[in-house]
């Protein structure tokens, strides 16, 4: 492990609130911010060394490596610092007043990594083609810890990709931690509700789109085929939007016991995945 003093040598160090590259970095808590600079944030040991070490060639690429005084000092800063530099990233020495500029977290941890955004493929339904394809369609999720949690569930029940209409966006910093690095090994992409009903209806014949709904008279989700390719569309928290109620031709529906009316959005969705992935 490097010892902090040849941490904050080897970087280099920015201690004004007001430098431009700080202002930039706490700015892409914002949509608006990451869509002009091309940037994101992956903050915490955890996450960024998840983004370090993901296969090359995805749509965030490490880009900075930023340690704050005190995160110099974590375990992790040896191992963040010599990553970055192997692959050959700027580094940069923070005062802890910057870091907790850009910082989301209450205990910030003091590391972070800047990934700088791929283009999304622009035919972007062509992926539901293939043969064994099984992408969650998340429409109106707002909350970006809720829609990460989904992303990680579904690379864990092997999913192909998920796809987020009007709601979280899947390069948001929050949505990166609470899919736990899931959003660096899965395809997440985001789309308008628009979009995706043009792209639907053009689409072949042959791929299921399968609806997850809290009504009773719906389908048994433990009954039903699976059969890939096909899309699972779950509602956000005020259930799936009017304009793509009624476009699936099968519904999934959770039996519940004990007078309990529904379940936790990523309750539901890890109960289904898990069942489809099953089957």
């Amino acid at each position: 492990m490097l010892a902090r003093e040849e941490l904050l040598r080897g970087a280099r160090r920015l201690a004004s609130r007001a430098n431009p590259k700080i202002k930039d970095w706490a700015a892409l808590s914002q949509r608006q911010a990451r869509d002009s600079l091309g940037l994101t944030l992956a903050e915490g040991a955890r996450l960024a060394e998840e983004a370090l070490l993901a296969p090359a060639g995805g749509r965030f690429r490490p880009a900075a490596l930023l340690l704050s005084d005190s995160g110099a000092g974590r375990e992790a800063a040896g191992r963040l610092f010599a990553l970055a530099g192997e692959r050959g990233l700027e580094r940069y020495s923070l005062t802890d007043d910057c870091f907790a500029k850009i910082s989301g977290l209450r205990n910030a941890e003091g590391l972070a990594l800047v990934l700088s955004l791929g283009p999304e493929e622009p035919d972007f339904s062509a992926a539901w083609r293939l043969p064994g394809a099984r992408w969650l369609v998340a429409a109106g999720v707002q909350d970006p810890g809720n829609a990460g949690a989904l992303a990680r569930t579904a690379l864990a029940a092997g999913f192909s990709g998920c796809l987020f209409l009007e709601g979280a966006d899947p390069r948001a910093p929050k949505f990166l931690r609470g899919s736990m690095g899931a959003a660096f090994r899965l395809p997440c992409l985001s789309r308008a509700i628009a979009d995706f009903l043009a792209a639907w209806d053009a689409a072949p014949a042959g791929i299921a789109l399968i609806q997850a709904t809290a009504d009773p008279s719906a389908g048994d989700y433990r009954e039903l085929p699976y059969q890939p390719p096909f899309l699972l569309l779950l509602g956000g928290e005020r259930g799936v939007p009017p304009e793509l109620a009624g476009r699936a031709a099968q519904t999934a529906h959770i039996p519940l016991a004990g007078g309990v009316e529904s379940l936790n959005l990523a309750v539901a969705a890890g109960i289904i995945i898990f069942e489809a992935n099953r089957r």
